[in-house]
């Protein structure tokens, strides 16, 4: 195996060059902000021009009565939604706005839930007030989802030119700006890096950004929206209760916020956390894991009956694949689990670090270690910046 290794310092930020970011081919994220419809789902109804409504702001489709038409943006995004009517047939005439996920949940009557059950409400607009555009309240700013449904309830008849989201996630970032890229010969892997990519977002903390759990998909308020200084001293307070063994006694009953969900997979922790004395110990519990695999990936050993699959804890035991030289075993959970979702945040880094060895050992990479691990590939590129500069690693076999 040959392996070509670039590393670029510099000074500061600042003195960064803005170049081409390799592969954009691959990069989800939007061109812009205002995201207009790329295709329809479905149509239920009289609606006449639908079509014009693809692409852009200046549509001609007309809701005759009672119907509804389903947009299908293909990939889960997130903001706030306007509709630019034309012109109404009732002072009284609404539309209505419903979101989800799944094309299983599409309703005219509600979304799918913010809480762990039940319908959310639909939302309201009321274009029989006149020609214009109408834009959601910033506190319906809906989180996550790929299909929206724009629903007239009345025997009216509209006129609409066009539906869009201002999307609001990442809001400091430039979209497309990437300062990481994966490449392998492997597409579903490098599909997987750019869709977890794309599913992962930063949230705003003093300035600077921060990976967070669940920032996009999570209708909760974002971790940068709260007081920063609450912030520090809540995790000051859970450190606290790591003693001298390095790990976390927790004394409370569950250490979960949900019904039913327990500790964190303790198998994939003692190699992750390096509580195991040998790599014969490391391969009896990683092989012993993976001989739970199921159709769709690791079944996660907290969830109990039925069998669920988590992708936040099965990255814990993909990460101890790689770090017990299993690299074989978490590609293939990768094309597993991953391959199948393509919409997890989890394995991006471990691809970067372990796949392509990019090992930082210190903050932002003042001190590293090279330490790639291929399996089956046989050609990886891929980098990232950090503030101190550029690390990248090109492996041929």
């Amino acid at each position: 195996m040959n392996l070509i290794l670039t590393l670029t310092v510099v000074a500061s930020v600042a003195q960064k060059s803005l170049a081409t970011v390799p592969y954009s081919n691959y990069i989800l994220a939007p061109e812009s902000r205002t995201i207009y419809p790329p295709r329809i789902h479905q149509v239920n109804g009289t609606l006449t021009n639908s079509k014009s409504l693809i692409g852009g702001p200046n549509g001609t489709a007309t809701f005759n009565g009672v119907s509804s038409i389903t947009f299908d943006y293909t990939k889960n995004i997130g903001g706030v939604v306007s509709v630019k009517v034309g012109k109404s047939s009732s002072p009284d005439a609404f539309v209505g706005l419903t979101y989800t996920e799944s094309s299983l949940w599409i309703n005219g009557q509600g979304s799918d839930a913010t809480a762990d059950a039940g319908l959310d409400e639909v939302i309201w607009l009321p274009v029989g007030e006149g020609p214009g555009t109408y834009t959601v309240e910033r506190k319906y700013d809906r989180g996550a989802f790929r299909y929206l449904s724009v629903v007239s309830n009345s025997s009216a008849t509209i006129d609409v030119q066009g539906v869009s989201v201002y999307y609001t996630a990442a809001p400091a970032q430039d979209l497309r700006g990437y300062s990481g890229y994966f490449h392998s010969n492997d597409e579903l892997l490098n599909r997987v890096w750019y869709a977890v990519t794309w599913y992962n977002n930063a949230t705003i903390t003093e300035g600077r950004s921060a990976m967070t759990d669940g920032a996009k998909r999570d209708r909760e308020v974002w971790p940068g929206d709260i007081h920063w200084d609450n912030f520090k001293r809540g995790l000051a307070w859970s450190l606290s209760y790591i003693d001298e063994t390095g790990l976390m006694n927790v004394t409370s009953s569950a250490d979960w916020l949900r019904v039913g969900m327990g500790g964190h997979d303790g198998n994939a922790w003692a190699v992750k956390a390096n509580l195991t004395l040998s790599t014969a110990q490391s391969s009896a519990i990683t092989n012993a894991l993976k001989s739970r695999w199921g159709t769709y990936g690791a079944p996660s050993p907290e969830a109990g009956v039925p069998l669920t699959i988590s992708p936040f804890i099965g990255s814990f035991e993909l990460e101890a694949h790689f770090i017990g030289q299993e690299t074989q075993d978490a590609l293939d959970l990768i094309r597993l689990q991953w391959g199948f979702m393509l919409n997890d945040p989890r394995p991006t880094s471990l691809m970067s670090f372990y796949i392509a060895g990019l090992h930082l050992t210190s903050s932002i990479g003042r001190t590293w270690k090279i330490s790639p691990a291929l399996g089956d590939l046989t050609d990886v590129d891929a980098g990232f910046e950090t503030p101190l500069g550029k690390f990248s690693s090109t492996l041929r076999r």
